[in-house]
């Protein structure tokens, strides 16, 4: 019951804004809750084409839509996805289920139409002792590169009161030069950086 009155609510005000905008507004943002288990994904994404709306989808890619995968290869759709793992196993221990194949297929089958470079966005949250080492890293930039996908680098929320372990900060440094050098597009998440540890990244990335 639930469900069915969020989602209710949801086509409701994309009808209400689309009755209201009278074509001033061309770029919306999905990104509460998950879009593509919706039972009105459908009918979410024909508001969005018939209106001619430019949108960008935070997703978690574990299920291909077809209506945003056109959207794409229409230039008109931006997708982000927090990977926070370049291996199947971390990937797996971060999110609690395997649906590593599953996710890089979906990404692959996008990026195969997407009209130019970026419109898929790769987001790896620094975890200590979890996708803080090499093989993540080296797998994750990789697949951002394969994607021709932008990368957002974050550290955790939870621990940005102090500055990053060295580990830490020495694989965000390493993440960080391997997009430069690769020619990928990095925006560091500030607002979620210990400003220690971002000041410093800034500074060894400009030497």
């Amino acid at each position: 019951m639930v469900e069915k009155s969020l989602n209710h609510s949801l086509i409701d005000t994309m009808k209400k804004f689309e009755e209201y905008s009278k074509g001033e507004y061309r770029n919306i943002v999905l990104a509460s809750g998950e879009i593509s288990v919706s039972p009105y994904r459908d009918e979410v994404f024909d508001i969005i084409k018939r209106n001619q709306w430019d949108v960008s989808v935070f997703t978690n890619a574990s299920v291909y839509i077809p209506a945003l995968a056109e959207l794409i290869a229409m230039g008109r759709a931006k997708i982000q996805v927090s990977m926070d793992a370049g291996t199947k196993k971390t990937f797996m221990e971060i999110k609690g289920i395997d649906f590593w194949e599953k996710v890089t297929k979906n990404l692959q089958k996008y990026a195969q139409n997407a009209k130019y470079k970026g419109q898929i966005e790769l987001k790896y949250i620094l975890l200590p002792d979890m996708n803080d080492n090499e093989e993540d890293i080296e797998g994750f930039v990789a697949l951002a590169e394969s994607l021709n996908a932008d990368v957002m680098l974050s550290s955790d929320m939870h621990i940005m009161d102090a500055p990053l372990p060295e580990k830490t900060y020495s694989c965000a440094l390493r993440l960080a030069k391997n997009c430069n050098t690769r020619g990928l597009r990095l925006t560091p998440v500030t607002e979620f950086f210990n400003p220690q540890s971002y000041s410093r990244l800034v500074k060894e990335l400009n030497n």
